[in-house]
């Protein structure tokens, strides 16, 4: 329960921090919320996506093939 309690602070703590708490002329989460709406942040976005499409179809081909190649061995 001890441990429980802690995490629960520890959560509390955290949100106000991000939330709440000034560093400078604004909190965390506004500072972050401006930092990722630059153009340089959009565009880091969109070639990160680019990027994990281009991933994700190579390993959806390489596993059809692995799946094909185990067809024809079990027929």
């Amino acid at each position: 329960m001890k441990k429980n309690g802690a995490k629960i602070v520890t959560a509390i703590m955290t949100v106000y921090f991000i939330f709440f708490m000034n560093l400078g002329t604004r909190t965390f989460a506004q500072h972050v919320l401006r930092i990722a709406t630059t153009p340089e942040a959009k565009d880091l976005a969109y070639e990160m996506f680019g990027t994990a499409r281009e991933a994700a179809e190579a390993l959806t081909s390489r596993a059809r093939g692995m799946i094909a190649g185990f067809s024809k061995n079990y027929r």
